[in-house]
């Protein structure tokens, strides 16, 4: 047991401190600790005092049952020193150094409640283990409760498989409570308890036969391989027939040494009489079973470390009639020590009657002679450190820390199961105890075990769980969420649910601004969504007019919209035609050539007046003359000036505007004109002047300037949203923020907040409805803004709204969290359940079949939901009560499958003889389910049989008690 005070102890799942605390030097320590420089420490486990104080562990060594050594035990790990089982330990869980909180335990390497499948729950004396008074351990493993809460291991030993066993260097292993290397003792050859037959030795952990010297194994006998005809020279090698084998070769005659024996049957052989069993000092003379031929005579075969002494087996270092050699009998009050005669024995064991014993380990005579460790119940004695100890047999403990009754509890019961105290609890499942293991019984409805790891229990809630919604394995597919073991649609933000679906409403033209608006195909477009429906002109067309109702109604191969809406092909003193969407020059107007052959510039020449092409290209005028009138000549005509040789308007020609050499030039984006002999200019096809300064010219482009879009001063400017202006006509380009346009009007831009609107929330047509609630739209996403009624929303997931009845869920009983430990919720409040076995007896008689058909029907509808049993009756009507619900329920479902029960609560043993009488239970029992039947007290035992008066009693004699009404309720 875990006592108070200071420590220093490697507690595997109790407490630990550094054992650094002020003392004075005469400290007293309490059991199984040592004062060391004034400070109580556990020398079992502490790295600084191990083994004694002053004794330190080098820096990379632990400190384990006192002894020093690189590594801890298998399960466990080092933590500053010392060995802790990191599932288990409360100031190391899961890790080095992480501590649970006052009144947390450490579970499978997390801070919980309670204990998981496997783990005994032990109390630390003093209110210890950090605060709490209880804490989980594997008593397969833990040195301070091996095997059963507070069984401590002594001084030297560890704790394996529940068992006290000797701390052993490496490679050998405890057997008894003595380490023993399993390779070369005979005794326990390969494994413990596995002793070798007379005549064998163990060989690297296997028994086989030994042979004398000169003889060999062969096929598990001994052979002379010099003289053997079946295994000649060596094992395996027969003669043939007719040859005998001399010397380790096949022959037909035997060589010097050996004698030719030739038997009854059988072919002749080269024997050794020497050594040869089957002729022993002479042909045909065989020794007996258990016996080798040596020097000719048949003698004993004796295990190793034993001498034949006549026809028995001795230790001659221990034997007084043949001590160090067979005859040499030691004088009388002498005893044979290490092979000597002598007065007393050597030091560390004694003379006990005429034989020396080591007190410390030998089980005849442990602690002193005449001490002989009794043989237990279901298991073997061994003595260590002078003090008898018991290992139990497989699948059996010793539970009740009583030595003198064995190994008395069955570990294959559901609350001592492969451990005393070790309780089969599974999480969401039932369990079962099977060959001593706790096993995961069945799932309880909605769970599974899909990791097939029993440790955790059904871990799954295929209710809820996406990755296996139903049944393990069945994964919802994207866009889907596991309710009620069903996939059905879910989509993350920014998406929609549509008929099961998900869809991005601000770019899907199948569900555009809102499910099921799909996009029209307009004439000559594609259609596309950009938060409203949209389209994209097919090559070759326009929507020139801006009304999407007729799509792209204008097609981009005219004069007037050659390639772009509104872009008009104009080509100087000629004609025009749009190819392709390109425009082409086609013919020149009387008078004008296209003599570069060139079409951006159009017919630049005008024939008429260009001595270089006078009449046509190339027609050059000859020098004094001019070209007038298309013709050579040497004036030119009326209303014709020469310039330059030529004659010329200088009204319109741009090059001679007014003047010969007064050329016109022009702006940006603009063509020069002469008019009225003055000098002016036209905008280019998709520019104009909007700010009338001829200084810039043509400045807009009508074609792209959302100032200008189309004509000057017509703005593009839209609610909530930004435009643009694409071939002269204003688009909706991008809703701002969280704005859509749902109505898909562009005129009055994006008319919807889609972050605040609850039905268009994150998207055109999202309309927000939950179960039980107000609804909220908050940032774009369907939130819960009150809840109705009792109705609240626990597990703070939208989109089942508030899905929890405070009023009757008893996991939120009135509030989220709270839960009922009862299993019930009335009114938002937990409700206390009762389920009650009451039945009246009478003095003399036997209980009739009633009583225990009621017994065994209210056995059957016990739950594991309650916090309080207690037991009252006739004579003692407020009874006596167990509060603890680890021991109420751990009761109760003890009951419900008949299996044994025993533990303590409220200051009363609670124990239950499960397979007895259909389940017979007792307070304070003077044993556990044996021992005397008939104590005073409390005792219900409605099957005991139909003609038995000794029912039980409560608060009364329990054999022959008189009249009375018993009952047992859960609550």
């Amino acid at each position: 047991m875990f006592a108070a005070g200071c420590t220093d102890s490697a507690v595997v799942g109790g407490t630990s401190s550094d054992g650094g605390m002020d003392a004075s030097l005469d400290v007293s320590c309490t059991a199984g600790q040592t004062a060391c420089g004034g400070a109580c420490v556990d020398t079992q486990a502490s790295p600084d005092h191990c083994g004694a104080c002053g004794s330190a562990c080098q820096r990379a060594e632990v400190c384990v049952a006192g002894m020093c050594q690189p590594a801890c035990p298998t399960g466990q790990a080092a933590c500053a020193g010392r060995c802790v089982d990191l599932q288990t330990d409360r100031g190391n869980c899961g890790a080095c150094g992480a501590a649970c909180s006052a009144g947390l335990v450490c579970s499978m390497g997390q801070c919980t409640l309670e204990c998981g499948p496997g783990l005994a729950q032990c109390a630390a004396t003093g209110g210890g283990d950090g605060g709490s008074d209880r804490f989980c351990t594997n008593t397969q493993i833990d040195r301070t409760n091996c095997g059963a809460c507070g069984t401590a291991c002594a001084a030297g030993q560890i704790c394996e498989r529940g068992a006290c066993v000797a701390n052993c260097p490496a490679g050998q292993q405890a057997c008894g409570g003595l380490c023993t290397d399993p390779q070369n003792d005979a005794q326990n050859c390969g494994s413990c308890g596995r002793a070798c037959a007379s005549g064998e030795a163990c060989v690297a952990g296997n028994c086989q036969v030994r042979c004398p010297t000169g003889q060999t194994v062969c096929s598990g006998r001994c052979v002379d391989t010099q003289t053997d005809r079946g295994d000649c020279g060596t094992c395996g090698n027969v003669c043939d027939s007719g040859e005998v084998c001399s010397m380790g070769a096949c022959g037909l005659t035997c060589s010097q040494g050996l004698t030719t024996c030739a038997p009854m049957t059988g072919p002749r052989v080269c024997a050794n009489l020497q050594t040869d069993r089957a002729n022993c000092g002479a042909c045909g003379t065989a020794c007996a079973a258990g016996q080798v031929c040596e020097a000719g005579a048949c003698v004993i075969s004796c295990p190793m470390g034993q001498t034949a002494c006549g026809t028995a087996c001795t230790d001659t270092q221990t034997d007084r009639a043949n001590c160090g050699a067979c005859g040499a009998a030691c004088a009388a009050g002498q005893v044979c020590s290490a092979g000597a005669c002598a007065a007393s024995c050597q030091m560390g064991t004694q003379n006990c009657g005429g034989t020396c014993r080591d007190p410390n380990t030998d089980v005849a005579a442990c602690g002193g002679c005449g001490n002989a460790c009794p043989t237990p119940a279901n298991g073997v004695a061994f003595c260590a450190a002078g003090a008898c100890g018991i290992t139990c047999n497989r699948g059996f403990g010793d539970c009740d820390g009583d030595a003198s009754n064995g190994c008395e509890t069955s570990l294959d019961g559901l609350t001592n199961c492969g451990g005393c105290g070790v309780r089969c609890n599974f999480a969401n499942a039932s369990g079962t105890c099977v060959s001593s293991g706790c096993a995961l019984g069945a799932c309880n409805a909605g769970f599974a075990d899909c990791d097939m790891n029993p440790a955790n229990g059904c871990e799954v809630n295929t209710s809820a769980n996406n990755a296996n919604c139903g049944a393990c394995g069945n994964t919802c597919g994207a866009g889907q969420r596991c309710a009620a073991g069903t996939c059905v649609a879910t989509c993350v933000a920014g998406q929609s649910d549509c008929g099961g679906s998900c869809r991005d409403l601000a770019n899907d033209p199948a569900n555009c601004g809102a499910c099921g608006n799909a996009c029209a195909r307009p004439a000559n477009a594609t259609p596309f969504c950009a938060g409203r429906c949209s389209f994209q002109c097919d090559a070759g067309f326009g929507d020139c007019d801006g009304n999407a109702t007729n799509g792209c109604e204008t097609r981009l191969d005219s004069v007037t919209n050659c390639g772009a809406c509104g872009f008009a092909c104009q080509s100087p003193n000629g004609g025009s035609a749009c190819t392709a969407g390109a425009c082409a020059l086609t013919t020149c107007n009387t008078g004008f050539a296209n003599c570069d052959m060139s079409p951006l510039n159009g017919c630049e020449i005008n024939t008429q007046t260009d001595r270089a092409n006078c009449g046509a290209c190339g027609n050059a005028c000859g020098a004094g003359q001019v070209c007038s009138g298309g013709v050579c000549r040497a004036t030119c005509a009326t209303g014709l000036t020469e310039c330059a040789g030529s004659c010329t308007s200088t009204q319109s020609d741009p090059r001679n505007c007014g003047l010969c050499g007064t050329a016109c030039t022009a702006p940006a984006n603009a063509s020069p004109v002469c008019a009225a002999g003055a000098c002016s200019f036209v905008c280019n096809a998709g520019f104009r002047d909007c700010d009338n300064n001829p200084a810039n010219g043509c400045e807009v482009n009508t074609n792209t300037s959302a100032a200008n879009c189309g004509s000057c001063g017509r703005v593009c400017s839209l609610a909530n949203a930004s435009s643009a202006c694409t071939g002269g006509a204003c688009q909706l380009q991008a809703c701002t923020g969280a704005f859509r346009d749902c109505d898909n009007n562009p005129a009055n831009g994006c008319e919807v907040n889609g972050g605040t609107d609850v039905n268009n929330c994150g998207a055109c047509g999202n309309r927000c409805t939950l179960a039980n609630a107000v609804a909220a739209c908050t940032a774009g996403s369907c939130a819960v803004g009150s809840c109705t009624g009792a109705f609240r929303n626990c597990d703070n997931n939208p989109s089942n709204g508030c899905e929890v009845n405070t009023q009757t869920d008893a996991s939120n009983c009135g509030a989220c969290g709270v839960t009922c430990s009862s299993g019930r919720c009335a009114n938002g409040a937990c409700v206390v359940t009762s389920n009650r076995y009451q039945q009246s007896f009478v003095s003399g008689q036997g209980s009739d079949g009633a009583q225990c058909t009621a017994w065994n029907d209210w056995r059957a509808t016990l739950t594991n939901s309650y916090t309080r049993v207690t037991i009252r009756g006739t004579f003692n009507t407020t009874g006596v009560s167990c509060t603890n619900p680890t021991v109420v329920n751990g009761l109760a479902a003890a009951i419900r499958s008949g299996t044994d029960f025993n533990m303590a609560c409220d200051g009363n043993n609670w124990s239950l003889c499960g397979s007895r009488y259909s389940g017979e239970l007792w307070l304070n029992p003077p044993s556990t389910c044996s021992g005397n039947n008939c104590p005073s007290g409390y005792i219900v035992r409605p099957c005991i049989g139909g003609s038995n008066p000794n029912w039980g009693g409560v608060n009364t004699q329990t054999c022959g008690a008189p009249s009375q009404e018993m009952i047992v309720e859960f609550q």
